[in-house]
C-alpha cells in the first residue's frame, strides 16, 4: 500500500533465466501492457482513445507515457497521465 507520492505505484519484477547452453548477447526484454484508460461502464470505447509515446523532453528518464483523449466520458472524472520506466536494467548473472 503507497503512502503521499508514491500511493499509485506499482512495481513489476521479472526474473528472466537462459535454460540454454547458447550465451545470448545484444537481447531486449520489455513488458507487454493494455491498459485501458476508460470509466468502467464504457470500457470498449474509452480504451478506443488512448495514447501513448515516448517521452522524448528528458531521454534519461527512460519513460513512456500514456493517457485518454478523453472524448469518451473520461473528461472530468479523474483520469491522468500513467508512466512506464525501468527501474532497473538487467543484470548478467553468472
Amino acid at each position: 500500500m503507497g503512502f503521499g507520492d508514491y500511493r499509485d505505484f506499482i512495481f513489476l519484477k521479472y526474473e528472466i533465466t537462459n535454460y540454454s547452453k547458447d550465451t545470448l548477447s545484444d537481447c531486449w526484454m520489455a513488458p507487454v501492457m493494455d491498459v485501458d484508460i476508460a470509466v468502467a461502464t464504457n470500457s470498449q470505447n474509452g480504451a478506443s482513445n488512448d495514447r501513448c509515446r515516448y517521452y522524448e523532453e528528458d531521454p534519461t528518464l527512460n519513460l513512456a507515457v500514456q493517457w485518454s483523449m478523453g472524448d469518451q466520458g473520461e473528461k472530468g472524472q479523474g483520469f491522468g497521465y500513467l508512466g512506464f520506466d525501468f527501474l532497473e536494467s538487467p543484470a548478467v548473472m553468472l
